[in-house]
This record gives structure tokens, C-alpha cells and sequence, in this order.
């Protein structure tokens, strides 16, 4: 079997090749003494019974060979068909994950804007995030790829100035399934699983730090963007860009950028009246990829001197509550 007619140019090609040959075969190989098939200018033209000459003979002794082989062929095409179908089935969902990967890599250049209304751009870019120290409670949605579903209740105590915040999520019961402090380091209090893991601590530092802090005192470019966005982007100081977009209409949106100015992570909100307190936000990234819904219950702003930690969890001064003492303490740098 030659490349243009075999599996090598393609498995469909070479299930027809077979059929085509295996059938034009069996039908030449003489039924009985007497061929009146089409071997033109043989000694089997059309035309009364005769003796079968020994050709005939091998002929037909050939038949039985010829079904077995062609059946095999035949069947060993189809099985590798069927494989090659089936791991290209397999790479297409990676196909299309390389190309969105690719689509959302980098960051095109914004459109100029009047230097006059500059103040106004970056006084919006600031609105999603908290002006001052509060204590925020929100009804949290988190949504794995599966479609499974968690929901709990998030407390954060913090304070813009400093980075710093601390945070815990409780069950509707008042149950503390995490407590966490961020400031220079990562503080974990207490955590009980599925919620014990680093990756999971880190997650949600970033999650918070990317929606309710300030990126930076001073925006490195803005200006117009998608769909005519008002656009602000910050580089920060780990080399990722995070990027605040107010369109004309619809939702405001924070992107966070890789390194490699690929997205890691969104967050989408209706502008909030009040700068820092969106009565729902969502948050999208992460690997594997989840969504994270807020919903703002309750709001109160702390004093200067108030610090996070005094005031997360509803009574005050650190992780109680039912259940309190499960899970161990530890520091992730």
C-alpha cells in the first residue's frame, strides 16, 4: 500500500482505499468453472460452461485467501480510524485552550486622552476600592468548573494604607472554617479542610488585595481602551499589571496581568456609589478556574487606629466562635 492510498495520508483515505481494492478483487476472482465477469480478452469471456483451466483454479483458490486479508485490512484501518478520531477529539479542548490562552496574552496600547482630565480618570480608577479601613461582611458564592458550589460568609477587616487585612470565612451556623492575617507575611490562625491549603490562603490574599486595594498611589499609563473604555494600569511591584477599565456602559472591570501580560484574574462590579463598597462583585481566575461571588451585607468603617485584627469576626479580638481550636497555626511568607 502506497503513502497516497494508506493510513499515512489519512485513516479515512485508507478505509476507502481497502473497500475499493478488496471489493474490484472479489469480484474478478471467478464464482464457479465458468467466468462471466469482466476479464476482458481472457479465456473467462462470456459464453457457455467450460473446463476451469488451471488460472481459474488458482483463482478461485485465491478467494478465500483474499476475504480473510481484505476483511483483516480492513478492519485494522478502522480500528486506527477510530484511535486517530478519538485522540484528536482529546486535543481539542486543549487546542482551544492554547488559543484563548494566546488571545488574551498581551496588552494593546490605549488611545491618548486630554491631559486636563486626567484627575477624573484616576479619581475613577480609584472608586472600586476602599478610601479607608472597614469591616466588610458578604454572602460568598465560590463556583468550581464541575458546577459544584460553596457557600459561606466572608468577614474582612482592612486597612488600605497599610496593605494589611485579615479576613475569615463562617458558615451560616457561626462555624470559622478560615482565619487568616495578611500584612508583610501570611498569618494562617486557623483552617480546616478543604481549606488548609497554601494555595488556597494564597488565592485569597490575591483575590482581596486585587478588589478592594489600591494598586498604587500613581497610574504607569491611561486612556482609552476596549470598546472605549476609560482605562488605568498600574505596574506593580512583583512585575504583574493590573489594569482598572470604566466602559461608557456595563460593568466596571480589574484585570490582573502575569509577567508575561497574560490575564490571571478579573473582578466585575457595578460602580459603586460609595468608593470600595460594591453591593456584588465577581471574581474569575485561578487555576483550576473558579468564580468568586460577593455579596455586600453589612459595611462599617473603622478608625485609624483600629487595626484589622480587633475586628473580623463579630465578637472581636480573634478566631472565636463554635469550634474554635481546630486546625494550626502558621506563617506562609
Amino acid at each position: 500500500m502506497n503513502a497516497t492510498h494508506g493510513c499515512v495520508k489519512s485513516p479515512d483515505a485508507a478505509l476507502r482505499f481497502v473497500a475499493d481494492r478488496c471489493g474490484a478483487f472479489r469480484g474478478n476472482v471467478p464464482e464457479s468453472g465458468a467466468y462471466s465477469g469482466s476479464l476482458k480478452g481472457s479465456e473467462y469471456a462470456p459464453g457457455p460452461r467450460r473446463n476451469v483451466s488451471p488460472t481459474a483454479q488458482l483463482l478461485r483458490f485465491a478467494r478465500p485467501v483474499s476475504d480473510a486479508f481484505c476483511g483483516a485490512v480492513t478492519f485494522g484501518n478502522a480500528l486506527t480510524a477510530l484511535y486517530t478520531n478519538t485522540i484528536l477529539l482529546r486535543l481539542v479542548p486543549l487546542l482551544l485552550l492554547l488559543l484563548t490562552v494566546n488571545a488574551c496574552t498581551g496588552l494593546k496600547p490605549l488611545i491618548p486622552l486630554d491631559p486636563a482630565r486626567k484627575n477624573t480618570v484616576l479619581e475613577n480608577c480609584r472608586r472600586p476600592f476602599l478610601p479607608g479601613s472597614y469591616r466588610l461582611i458578604h454572602a460568598l458564592e465560590r463556583v468550581m468548573p464541575d458546577g459544584a458550589k460553596e457557600t459561606a460568609i466572608g468577614i474582612l477587616s482592612a486597612d488600605p494604607r497599610t496593605q494589611g487585612f485579615r479576613t475569615a470565612l463562617m458558615t451560616i451556623e457561626g462555624w470559622v472554617l478560615f482565619d487568616a492575617e495578611a500584612g508583610e507575611t501570611l498569618t494562617v490562625h486557623r483552617a480546616v479542610p478543604p481549606f488548609d491549603a497554601t494555595a488556597f490562603a494564597q488565592a485569597l490574599v490575591e483575590d482581596i488585595r486585587l478588589a478592594f486595594f489600591a494598586p498604587g498611589e500613581e497610574f504607569t499609563v491611561w486612556g482609552e481602551g476596549e470598546g472605549g473604555a476609560r482605562t488605568c494600569r498600574f505596574e506593580r511591584a512583583d512585575g504583574r499589571l493590573v489594569e482598572v477599565m470604566m466602559p461608557r456602559e456595563g460593568a466596571m472591570e480589574i484585570r490582573l496581568y502575569g509577567t508575561g501580560r497574560g490575564i490571571l484574574k478579573r473582578v466585575t462590579m457595578v460602580s459603586p456609589q460609595r468608593p470600595g463598597l460594591a453591593e456584588t462583585l465577581t471574581i474569575r481566575g485561578g487555576w483550576p478556574p473558579y468564580t468568586l461571588r460577593l455579596r455586600l451585607l453589612e459595611s462599617e468603617a473603622l478608625d485609624d487606629e483600629s487595626a484589622p485584627a480587633s475586628a473580623v469576626l463579630p465578637n472581636g479580638g480573634g478566631p472565636s466562635g463554635p469550634g474554635n481550636g481546630n486546625g494550626k497555626r502558621r506563617i506562609i511568607p
